[in-house]
């Protein structure tokens, strides 16, 4: 299957451009695997199933696309509970050692920007704490067990 075709249904979706992503796919069907594949690759497979789901318009990619991006989607659900339970142990041994971050980039975007959790993949939590918090805070994870980036990079970063 024709990659880049693959990549223009993907693109018009991800626009909302329903019309374009209908003449595509009439005009050339999608390769389920390789459309799932290139979702991947992007890393917006659950968003992408998400949008789909609730505007309707699963028809534009068909049942077997919705079938392989749904337990993809619950997979990242489900990995970024575990992860905002381990932010939220973060943010309380933080608290509790008199240091207040601000949430940056996903944490923060997940509960203003997306529906459900679900809906983007989060790899990592970023959090920003007052340099003179710094040695509070790695002190405080670091003694919970967590372990910190170590030099050069912590001085870093």
């Amino acid at each position: 299957m024709n990659e880049e075709h693959q990549a223009r249904v993907l693109l018009a979706l991800v626009r909302g451009h329903w019309d374009a992503a209908e003449r595509l796919t009439r005009r050339e069907p999608i390769d389920p695997a390789g459309f799932v594949s290139l979702a991947r690759e992007a890393d917006i497979h659950p968003g992408l199933h998400a949008m789909l789901e609730r505007e309707g318009r699963s028809a534009l990619v068909g049942d077997e696309v919705m079938a392989r991006l749904e337990p993809l989607r619950s997979k990242v659900g489900n990995d970024n509970m575990l992860l905002l339970a381990r932010a939220e142990q973060s943010l309380d041994l933080l608290r509790d050692a008199g240091v207040t971050p601000l949430a940056l980039k996903g944490l923060d975007l997940l509960h203003r920007v997306y529906d459900r959790f679900d809906e983007r993949t989060l790899d990592d939590v970023d959090l920003l704490v007052r340099v003179g918090e710094l040695r509070r805070a790695l002190e405080a994870l670091e003694a919970a067990g967590w372990e910190c980036t170590p030099e050069p990079q912590r001085t870093h970063y």
